[in-house]
């Protein structure tokens, strides 16, 4: 069943906060673990497969992202749950809410320490889809639209 992009049912059954830390775990903790994965397997087969070296050393540095992006995810994930807790009561708790507001915040923490921005508006809309996508497999009751 696909999800609506904006929707969701009103009145809204809230979440339990259980669940909604669960989500924040999970979002939070498998980017560490992917960016993990992808370091190891850029290191074991850059020796394996030296002609595909600069492909390797993407994963490397994507994995780099990946692995240290728990450092910084916190800035933007609690705040996006906060705002993701309203949109659902609202009933506009959607995929496409967590994206543009994972984007919107991405765009604000960005500004705000005079980083480049780049990193910040691949990151947080990833990071609140990912969010959203926990929280709905934690939680599908909040997500189902009536029939």
């Amino acid at each position: 069943m696909w999800a609506s992009a904006f929707r969701t049912p009103l009145p809204a059954k809230q979440p339990r906060w259980r669940d909604v830390l669960l989500a924040l775990v999970c979002a939070w903790g498998l980017p560490f673990l992917i960016g993990g994965g992808l370091i190891l397997l850029s290191l074991a087969l850059k020796g394996m497969i030296p002609i595909l070296e600069q492909v390797w050393a993407g994963f490397f540095v994507l994995g780099i992202f990946l692995f240290y992006s728990p450092l910084f995810s916190p800035l933007g994930l609690l705040p996006g749950a906060l705002l993701a807790y309203a949109a659902l009561a609202l009933g506009k708790g959607g995929w496409a809410t967590a994206f543009l507001t994972g984007l919107a915040l991405a765009m604000l923490l960005g500004s705000i320490d005079g980083s480049p921005v780049g990193p910040f508006l691949v990151f947080g809309p990833t990071f609140g889809v990912l969010y959203w996508h926990f929280l709905r497999r934690f939680s599908p009751e909040t997500f189902r639209l009536g029939d």
